[in-house]
C-alpha cells in the first residue's frame, strides 16, 4: 500500500486525502556536504581570528545553515517515507545526543578556564555567555552584529560563536511540527513560497540598513529557511534528472559560484589592492545607512547562491565542483567542525587573555608563542572531543533506538 502511494507520488497521481511524498531518492551519505561544512568551519577560523581582514567570511554561518535546513527537513521527509509517519519524541533525543553533550562540555571547560586564569572581567563575561548559551538564549542576550548599531569594532567575547548555535536550536523547536503541517497537508509548494517571501522581506530590511528586532535580520534566519525551501524543492524534482536537466542545473550552479566567491571576495584584504573592497559594517563611529556595507546586500546574495549550488551537488554528486569540495581533508574537518566551533573561540580568549593584550578596537594580540600553542592545541582538543564525547554520544543514541517509539501519525 505504502509502495503504491510512493509511485502515485512520483508521477504525481496523488490523491486528494494522502499526505505529501517526497519525490527524490533517499539521500545518504552526501560526501560534498561534509566538504562545504569543512570549508566552512576554515573560514569561520579565519574570520575570527582576523575580523578586520575577512569579515565577510561569517556568511560560513549561511552555508552552515542552508545546509542544516536542508538536511534536517530531507530527513525528516525520509523518516515519512519509510515509516508513514514521524517520530518526535526521537528526533528531538537524536539532536539533544548529537548538540548537549559537546555543548555543555564546551561550557564547563571555559568557566573552570576562566576561573582559573583569574582575571575578574573575564569571569563575569564567562559566567553570562555560560548562562546565556547554556539556555540557547545567547543570540537575544548577546546579538551577533552589535557593532552595526554602535559603529564599534567587535568584542570577542569567550563563547561569542555560539550566537548561531541558539539560532539553530529554535530552528529545530519548530522543524518536526512544520514538517507534519506541511507533510499532512500537502503544502510543500505554499511553505516553500513562504520562505522566498519571507528571504525577500528580510533581505529588502538589510538593503535599507534595518537590522530586525535584537538584530534578528544579521542571525540569517532567511538561510535556515532557504534551507528548508530548498529540501521541498529537492522533494519535488523528480527522481532523476534528464541530461539536459542536469546540465542546466550545473551550469546555473556554477554561475551562483562565482557570483559567491567574487560577492565574498570583496569583502576582504584581498579586493583592497584593486580598490573593490566594501567594509562589512560601520567600525569607525558610523551609521549603517551611512554607505551601502557588505553586510546590506552580502548575505542575501550568498544565500540564495549556496542554496543553488547544495542542490546542484546533491543531484550532480560526480560533478567537478562535488568531488572538488569532496576532497578527504575538506571531509575530515568537516565531520570534526561541530567540536572546532565550540572550542575554537573559547581556547583563543582564554589563551591571548593570558599570554597576549588587547588593541585600543578591543581586538586580542597574541604572543607569538600563544600563536603557536593555539594552532597546536585547536586540532588536538577538537580530534580528542570528537573521539571520546561527540562519537560516544551519538553510538549511545543509536543502541538506545527501540524499534517501536511513540510517534506522531502525520496521514
Amino acid at each position: 500500500m505504502r509502495q503504491a502511494g510512493q509511485e502515485a507520488a512520483r508521477s504525481g497521481a496523488t490523491g486528494p486525502h494522502e499526505a505529501f511524498s517526497s519525490r527524490a531518492d533517499r539521500l545518504g551519505y552526501c560526501p560534498p556536504l561534509d566538504g562545504v561544512r569543512g570549508v566552512a568551519i576554515m573560514m569561520v577560523l579565519l574570520a575570527h581570528l582576523s575580523y578586520k581582514d575577512f569579515a565577510s567570511f561569517a556568511v560560513s554561518v549561511d552555508m552552515f545553515f542552508v545546509i542544516s535546513g536542508f538536511l534536517i527537513t530531507t530527513l525528516i521527509l525520509e523518516e515519512y517515507g519509510r515509516n508513514d509517519r514521524i517520530d518526535v519524541k526521537e528526533f528531538y533525543l537524536r539532536r539533544a545526543f548529537r548538540l548537549f553533550p559537546m555543548l555543555y562540555a564546551t561550557l564547563v571547560a571555559t568557566l573552570a578556564g576562566a576561573l582559573l586564569i583569574g582575571k575578574t572581567e573575564l569571569i563575569k563575561e564567562t559566567v553570562s555567555d555560560v548562562t546565556a548559551a547554556g539556555l540557547y538564549m545567547y543570540h537575544v542576550v548577546h546579538p551577533v552584529g552589535i557593532e552595526i548599531l554602535t559603529g564599534e569594532f567587535p568584542h570577542h567575547r569567550p563563547l561569542v560563536q555560539l550566537w548561531s548555535l541558539s539560532v539553530e536550536e529554535h530552528f529545530y523547536l519548530v522543524a518536526a511540527a512544520l514538517s507534519i503541517i506541511v507533510i499532512r497537508y500537502r503544502l510543500p509548494r505554499i511553505l516553500i513560497g513562504g520562505c522566498v517571501a519571507i528571504w525577500v522581506f528580510i533581505g529588502s530590511a538589510r538593503l535599507l540598513g534595518h537590522v530586525g528586532p535584537r538584530l534578528a535580520w544579521y542571525q540569517r534566519p532567511d538561510s535556515l529557511l532557504l534551507g528548508v525551501a530548498l529540501a521541498y524543492v529537492h522533494a519535488l524534482m523528480p527522481a532523476h534528472l534528464t541530461e539536459r536537466a542536469s546540465t542546466t542545473l550545473r551550469r546555473v550552479a556554477l554561475v551562483a559560484f562565482a557570483v559567491l566567491v567574487t560577492v565574498i571576495g570583496i569583502g576582504t584584504v584581498f579586493a583592497k589592492p584593486f580598490g573593490l573592497f566594501v567594509s562589512f559594517s560601520p567600525f569607525n563611529g558610523g551609521s549603517i545607512t551611512d554607505r551601502m556595507y557588505w553586510g546590506r546586500f552580502g548575505f542575501t546574495v550568498c544565500n540564495v547562491c549556496i542554496a543553488v549550488i547544495v542542490l546542484a551537488m546533491v543531484r550532480n554528486r560526480e560533478w567537478w565542483l562535488s568531488r572538488a569540495v569532496s576532497w578527504k581533508v575538506f571531509r575530515a574537518v568537516g565531520v570534526r567542525s561541530y567540536c572546532i566551533y565550540l572550542i575554537h573561540v573559547p581556547l583563543a580568549v582564554l589563551m591571548f587573555e593570558q599570554w597576549g593584550s588587547r588593541d585600543d578596537q578591543g581586538e586580542l594580540i597574541p604572543s607569538g608563542g600563544a600563536i603557536i600553542a593555539y594552532l597546536i592545541l585547536l586540532p588536538l582538543l577538537s580530534e580528542l572531543a570528537h573521539r571520546y564525547i561527540e562519537q560516544p554520544a551519538m553510538r549511545m543514541r543509536k543502541r538506545k533506538t527501540t524499534d517501536v517509539p511513540p510517534v506522531v501519525k502525520t496521514g
